[in-house]
């Protein structure tokens, strides 16, 4: 075979499979003067040339050694497609290396002289030094795309009212409308009253029956999306923007002038009794219980006492002017909107009350509580902390530490996906990944105004119970010792991924409405390094009480069904080791 030459690039160049053409047509450029350079022949084993070439002197050899390679199968009769393709993962990742190795001056991970070939092919196929040396923004940068803020507006009317918008060209519009009249602010007597009124604004006005009610929201989309939390309720209508006035006073309506009947009362009741039974609902409502002694969806055993005056009274004290923020986002015109808010939500009161019930921060109680229910085939288990809230200094890393431990699945992280559960870069779903018959977690941050509750949620089976009751506190706590780089590039570019794909209008005015509510002003998340996020673990997680929740078949848990130092000691990280193995 004769040497590569630049006059055969083009007819080389033909050969290659497509989806190697447009990798070796953006490198190529780069690379070509100093690829002309090199002198490299092709032997009998261009497969060895090739994974010697990818090691050691990256992507430079390889880009004109494909080719040649092409020219080398065919000229054996021997189809080159599944080698190339098998190659194509290296190209594009040594291509990172050796970028880094062009703009930095040093040398990659691979190409040092002291690794032996098992060495180099373990770190080629399973570490993450590349994300360490390229690809990833200095500490406290974020892309570029993000550098860029949408034009946005806030007013607050002479009722005291708050408006804002976040304008941008989109087919359709969302309005949010949030009020601070959450299960927060009712009494032992009056629990669950607030959850009545999310429903009944949907059951017919004083200008509207219910029929037309349903049909108007149609007309507009068909999407309202109502949401009942511990401080806010949320009403959130997509609608195309030529509508702007028709939604803004329809939402109007349905929060200033429903009926609240006795007939509708006692149509809702059954419902909500029945939802309160839903196991989604059950673990959080129970660890609320616990912690805060009520529960969001309100106390089972007084949705029957609810009464009419109670629900009246509780939507004269909070359906006023200054617990409300009405936010749009999508192709809106913030004049417009502001106007149709000012005539559409002139029936709320304007003086909020002088005595808010619960006002004051809640005292966390931790607890454990066992559940036993034989007849569920798998055990329900959540464990969570008492966290910030809105207005402390570490929300932001709460939230980046739920993107970092992330959600699990068993058919999606498991099985044909992985070599081994082990070679993982996510420390929950390494863990996870160990215990076979585990199907489900999910970590969850519920952030209010001066507290909060953060933990894990996990499905399984029960022989794995001693296991899941441990595993989140552990891996929480064990962040206040070391939180790995590579997790913390991969939370980031999380965040980064998350809030350049937030096209959604209602997802958008639902954000908007609830910084407003919280800070006061529309805010961006910063980019936060592995020693900060250590010492906010050490400070919320390190040997901190917890709250635990299991409902199932709980027999390996009943010798330990009482709070003591054997539970809080697994929010000792490592020193938990003997307790998760047992």
């Amino acid at each position: 075979m004769q040497n590569y030459e630049p006059q055969n690039y083009q007819r080389y160049n033909e050969e290659i499979s497509d989806y190697l053409q447009q990798d070796i047509e953006i490198l190529h450029k780069q690379y070509w003067y100093q690829a002309l350079n090199k002198n490299c022949q092709l032997s009998d084993q261009p497969e060895r040339i090739i994974n010697e070439s990818l090691i050691e002197s990256g992507i430079l050899k390889f880009i004109f050694l494909v080719s040649q390679v092409q020219s080398y199968f065919k000229y054996k009769q021997i189809n080159s497609d599944m080698f190339l393709r098998n190659r194509l993962h290296s190209l594009r990742k040594l291509a990172q290396f050796c970028t880094a190795e062009s703009v930095s001056g040093k040398k990659s991970p691979t190409t040092q002289a002291h690794q032996t070939n098992v060495e180099r092919n373990y770190q080629l196929q399973f570490s993450k030094s590349a994300l360490v040396d390229f690809g990833e923004l200095p500490t406290g940068e974020i892309p570029e795309a993000l550098k860029y803020d949408r034009p946005q507006a806030l007013n607050q009317l002479e009722s005291g009212l708050r408006v804002v918008s976040e304008q941008y060209n989109s087919p359709l519009a969302s309005i949010t409308v949030a009020v601070k009249a959450g299960s927060r602010f009712e009494t032992l007597e009056s629990s669950g009253v607030s959850n009545f009124i999310s429903k009944l604004n949907l059951r017919g006005t004083t200008t509207r029956s219910r029929e037309q009610v349903e049909a108007e929201i149609d007309y507009l989309g068909g999407s309202l999306k109502v949401k009942q939390g511990r401080e806010l309720q949320t009403y959130t209508l997509t609608f195309l923007p030529s509508e702007l006035e028709r939604a803004v006073n329809f939402l109007g309506d349905i929060l200033t002038n429903s009926l609240y009947s006795p007939a509708q009362i006692e149509a809702e009741r059954e419902g909500i009794f029945r939802e309160s039974l839903l196991l989604k609902l059950l673990i959080t409502q129970i660890i609320e219980i616990i912690i805060w002694g009520q529960p969001t969806a309100g106390i089972r055993d007084n949705i029957p006492n609810v009464t009419e005056e109670q629900i009246r009274q509780f939507h004269k004290a909070n359906f006023v002017a200054p617990n409300v923020i009405v936010s749009a986002a999508g192709n809106v015109n913030h004049e417009d909107f502001v106007s149709a808010v000012n005539k559409a939500f002139k029936g709320l009161g304007t003086s909020a009350p002088t005595e808010v019930p619960n006002s004051e921060k809640p005292y966390a109680t931790p607890s454990i509580m066992l559940i036993k229910d034989d007849e569920l085939t798998n055990l329900n288990v959540g464990v969570f902390f008492d966290a910030p809230g809105w207005n402390h200094p570490d929300v932001f890393a709460l939230h980046y530490f739920q993107r970092l431990i992330g959600d699990y699945r068993a058919d999606k992280h498991t099985g044909f996906h992985l070599n081994s559960p082990s070679r993982q870069y996510n420390t929950m779903h390494s863990l996870l990944g160990g215990l076979p018959d585990v199907t489900y977690q999910r970590c969850a941050y519920y952030a209010y105004s001066d507290t909060g509750l953060f933990g894990n949620y996990l499905i399984g089976n029960e022989v794995f119970a001693t296991q899941m009751a441990y595993i989140s506190q552990m891996v929480l706590s064990d962040y206040a010792s070391s939180v790995g780089q590579v997790e913390v590039f991969r939370a980031r570019a999380k965040v980064f991924n998350e809030l350049l794909s937030q096209e959604s209008s209602a997802k958008q005015s639902r954000e908007i409405a609830q910084q407003v509510f919280y800070w006061g002003r529309k805010k961006e998340i910063s980019a936060l390094d592995a020693g900060h996020l250590t010492r906010v673990a050490t400070r919320h997680f390190w040997d901190k009480d917890i709250s635990v929740v299991v409902w199932g078949p709980t027999h390996l848990l009943d010798a330990v069904a009482h709070y003591n130092r054997s539970w809080k000691r697994s929010t000792l990280g490592g020193y938990a080791q003997p307790y998760y193995e047992g």
